[in-house]
């Protein structure tokens, strides 16, 4: 006798849509594009390792014109995830000048020309005295998270929640550094065929990780840990790629913090 396959009822639908990242990155795109910038979802980039085409949540453009001469195109690469549990990321003290390498950008010219009286040209990075002001040079960064899942019942400690690295959080931050690099080489490849009177043109990477659920920063104390609930967080990443050690900084953001953050 054959089983009438069980056919998903309208409610259960609606249910595991809830409980997906869907609808996440669909109201995320929305206040991309109501805020003024170019917003495309399921965007695709190269994965670094099969060469096989992947998708990003959504990828962001916006224009602002510095001058007569210069151009600055802010650029985000979100993942969108609704963690059913807390997501906590373990901050320490941050030096604000060390993550000045971590701010990804693509830049035309390269070098700037030198100051009268100076004998070397500077980045634009440099130029600009990025450290007085990116929030990427704060004092407190994360380089640990955790999220949080029970023990199966039958066990010793059956019940017990524990801390552990979500695989959905894993696979969104190596993402988007994959996504930072494959843009950032187009950039390049486009910005190499320019002249030298083409003027100054800025573009700024900004991986991005949303979050539905709760965010919180956890700091370690004398006696023990300090937890507080959080907007925006920053998570820093360093991977080997190339044979050399690169670091990213990934901002991790409530979604009702989004509109804020990308003012």
């Amino acid at each position: 006798m054959v089983v009438p396959r069980k056919i998903i009822s309208p409610a259960e639908m609606k249910d595991a849509l809830l409980r997906s990242g869907y609808l996440l990155e669909m109201r995320v795109e929305a206040i991309l594009k109501t805020r003024g910038w170019y917003a495309e979802s399921s965007s695709t980039y190269e994965d670094p390792v099969t060469g096989k085409s992947r998708e990003l949540d959504i990828y962001a453009l916006d224009h602002t014109s510095m001058s007569k001469e210069g151009d600055l195109w802010p650029r985000i690469y979100a993942e969108c995830v609704n963690n059913p549990q807390p997501l906590v990321l373990l901050t320490k003290q941050n030096d604000p000048t060390s993550l000045i390498s971590a701010i990804k950008v693509s830049e035309v010219p390269l070098r700037l020309k030198p100051l009268p009286g100076q004998s070397f040209s500077r980045g634009v990075l440099n130029a600009l005295k990025v450290h007085e002001f990116h929030h990427y040079c704060a004092d407190r960064i994360a380089r640990q998270y955790c999220s949080f899942q029970s023990k199966k019942t039958g066990g010793t400690g059956a019940g017990e929640w524990m801390a552990w690295h979500d695989e959905h959080h894993f696979e969104a931050f190596s993402k988007l550094c994959d996504v930072v690099d494959y843009r950032m080489a187009l950039n390049f490849e486009e910005y190499r065929n320019l002249g030298e009177d083409y003027g100054v043109s800025l573009d700024i990477h900004y991986p991005v990780l949303v979050v539905q659920g709760g965010l919180l920063e956890a700091q370690s104390t004398s006696r023990g840990v300090k937890l507080r609930p959080a907007k925006h967080l920053m998570f820093s990443r360093t991977a080997a790629v190339g044979g050399k050690e690169i670091e990213y900084v990934i901002d991790v953001v409530q979604e009702k913090f989004f509109t804020t953050y990308i003012q």
